[in-house]
Order: structure tokens, then C-alpha cells, then sequence
């Protein structure tokens, strides 16, 4: 669930699919009409909510398929609820952050370049042509909706990296260190069908450490490169032994760490044991350039996404006080949109998907690295 919020929450990047254009409508007129709930001062009416979670709805199931709608996860307050009704509420979330940092860009006089205005009509363009006639019928998407929404995006993209641009946040490279090891583990446990961790009995954790010991004398003997460890790991059976990169961060097993991080280049460890089994450590490189370079990138989006979070925090704390879903999106319009198609409209997305694909991998290519949104 947590993972996939985090997979929601792109909303500065929005990239439309014309495949999943169908079933959610009740007229042009009455979706574009329908004031879906208000935020910010600003009005959302149902046909942009409708292309929002049209969106989301592609996405998903590219990643998951179309069954993943009645799955149980627990919400925002710990409750059980289908994917579709989250999904749905965060659908919500997604439009009210785009509302109030775009409404912040206009007041931060941000305005988009003649270029990027060009590529928002070609991306309409693309997006109308992709999808048929009675998805139009059905869903009342004009192209006047999509642009509208295509610039809010590009507004809240702006504002969103200006922020994070004056917060000047960086990773020193002391912080991103990564160490390259190969770990000859012979385990002490299994996994069982429930994908339990199980211990071995204390006979067999015996017969482990035997073999780590053997392994041990022939590594000290002169068999000590990373493909003489990778021959023993096949020899004794040690199926989940591997190149392992890890940093300073307390996400790696402490004893692992520990003994991993007083070895010099081409070192090896005596036999060291964790919780997972006994290990026998080689030291590939204590400072992995190539992975540091990308520990570095990824620390640096996390840290910026933790403050951008923040600071949204703070920009919409009163207006969140305020907030009640229930009572102030209207709950009979909202229940038009689902994500659980009919035979007939699967048949008529499935017909566009083919036409559509070209136009969402240039709307991915064209938005992907603009923003790295809060979590």
C-alpha cells in the first residue's frame, strides 16, 4: 500500500493514456458542469477528476492488471478498504495538490514558456485522437479540459521545483558511500509456502557453519577471488549467496556491516554470524564510485521530497482543518467514476491501446525527471 502511494504521488509528471478512456460518465454536459468539491477557492468538476483517475486507473493496471480493484489494503486511518475506494480518495489527494501549487505558481507570476504551451496542445492533440467517439459521449472530455489540465500540471511543476531549488538541499559523498562485497552465506534458515522465514533445526545449523569453516580454509589457502567464492557458493548448495552493495545507512544487518566495513580492498572476513546464517565476506571495493554516484541521487530526491512534503504540509494546514471528505466532495457524482470495467468497455479500450501507446511514451519521455513530488 505504502509502496504504492508512493507510485501515486507523480503528480507533477502527468502522463495520459488514451487506453482507459471508457465507462465512468453520464453526458459531456453534465460532467463538465458538476462541481465535484471545492479546494483552495477553486472549483474541480467531475470530467477532470474522471481524466485524473483515468490516468491512475492505466497505470495500475499496466503494473498489477485489472483485478487489482477488490484487493483489501488498509487505508490512511488503518482500515480495511478495497484498492478502488484508496485509490479513489487518493485520486482526490492528487487534484488538490495540483490545485493549490499551481494557484501558487500564478502568484509566484510563473508562467509557461511559448515551447512548453506547444507541446501541451501536441499532447492534446495526441490524447483526443487516441481515444474513440463514444468515450467522448461517454465521459464528456473536451479538449478545453485537457489543457487546462496539462498547464496546472506544468504551473504546479514549476512552483514545485522552485521550492525545492531555494532549499538548496544537497548529499555530501561521505553520506551516499557505498561498499561492493560478495557475501558467501550458508544460511541457517528457509522459507516456508507461507514465505515465513523458518530456523533450521540445531543439527543443521551445525552441518552450516561445517561448511563455512571448510570454505574458510580453502579462501586462506589462495582460493579467494570473487569467482572462486561464486564456484563454492554452487559447490555447497549456498543458493542465496551474492554480490552485495550496501552503505552506512543502518538498512544492512549489523554484523554484516560491521565486519564488512573494516576490510580493505580484495580483503576477506573469518566467518561471521547474523541472524541470516554464517557469512564469509569479501571486499569488492570500499567506496563503489558508480554506486555512490546513484546512492547520491537517490538520497538527494528522497531529502527532497521529505521537504517539499513538508512545506505542502504547512501550505494547505488550514485548508486540511477544514477538509472533510465525506461532506465536501459530492459523494453521488464521485460514485460515477470506477474502475471496473464492462466486457464491452474493455473490448472498446483495448481497440485504442494500440494508438495510444506511441502517445504515452512521448508524454513519458517529455515529463519524466521534471519533478520529484512528495511521498
Amino acid at each position: 500500500r505504502k509502496w504504492i502511494s508512493k507510485k501515486l504521488a507523480g503528480v507533477l509528471c502527468l502522463c495520459m493514456a488514451g487506453a482507459l478512456l471508457v465507462g465512468c460518465g453520464s453526458g459531456a454536459k453534465s460532467n463538465s458542469e458538476t462541481v465535484l468539491f471545492k479546494y483552495d477557492g477553486q472549483n474541480v468538476y467531475l470530467d477532470e477528476a474522471w481524466v485524473y483517475a483515468k490516468t491512475i486507473q492505466s497505470q495500475y493496471e499496466a503494473w498489477y492488471g485489472s483485478s487489482i480493484w477488490d484487493y483489501e489494503v488498509n487505508d490512511e486511518n488503518g482500515e480495511k478498504a478495497t484498492m478502488e475506494e484508496v485509490t479513489k480518495k487518493d485520486v482526490i489527494s492528487q487534484i488538490k495538490m495540483v490545485k493549490v501549487l499551481s494557484k501558487k505558481a500564478k502568484e509566484a507570476n510563473l508562467t509557461l514558456t511559448d515551447e512548453e504551451q506547444e507541446q501541451i496542445d501536441t499532447n492534446v492533440k495526441s490524447f483526443m485522437e487516441s481515444i474513440s467517439d463514444a468515450d467522448l459521449k461517454q465521459t464528456g472530455v473536451t479538449e478545453e479540459t485537457l489543457k487546462k489540465i496539462y498547464e496546472e500540471n506544468a504551473l504546479a511543476t514549476k512552483y514545485h521545483n522552485q521550492v525545492i531549488s531555494e532549499a538548496n538541499i544537497t548529499v555530501e559523498d561521505s553520506e551516499a558511500r557505498q561498499y561492493k562485497t560478495y557475501n558467501l552465506l550458508f544460511e541457517t534458515f528457509k522459507t516456508d509456502e507461507n514465505g515465513q522465514e523458518v530456523q533450521y533445526s540445531a543439527k543443521k545449523k551445525a552441518s552450516q557453519k561445517k561448511k563455512a569453516e571448510e570454505a574458510l580454509a580453502r579462501i586462506e589457502a589462495g582460493e579467494n577471488t570473487v569467482k572462486d567464492l561464486k564456484a563454492m557458493a554452487e559447490e555447497y548448495s549456498a543458493d542465496k549467496s551474492s554480490e552485495y552493495t550496501f552503505g552506512d545507512d543502518g538498512s544492512t544487518v549489523q554484523e554484516y556491516a560491521d565486519a564488512a566495513m573494516k576490510l580493505k580492498k580484495g580483503e576477506v572476513s573469518g566467518i561471521v554470524e547474523s541472524q541470516f546464517g554464517y557469512h564469509i565476506i569479501k571486499m569488492i571495493n570500499p567506496n563503489d564510485k558508480e554506486a555512490t554516484k546513484e546512492k547520491k541521487e537517490e538520497l538527494l530526491q528522497e531529502k527532497q521530497s521529505e521537504y517539499f512534503s513538508e512545506q505542502y504540509s504547512k501550505m494547505t494546514e488550514d485548508l486540511e482543518a477544514k477538509w472533510d471528505f465525506n461532506k465536501d466532495v459530492d459523494q453521488k457524482a464521485f460514485a460515477k467514476i470506477t474502475f471496473k470495467q464492462t466486457e464491452e468497455s474493455t473490448t472498446a479500450s483495448e481497440e485504442t491501446t494500440e494508438s495510444a501507446s506511441s502517445t504515452t511514451a512521448s508524454e513519458n519521455a517529455s515529463t519524466e525527471g521534471e519533478a520529484t513530488t512528495a511521498e
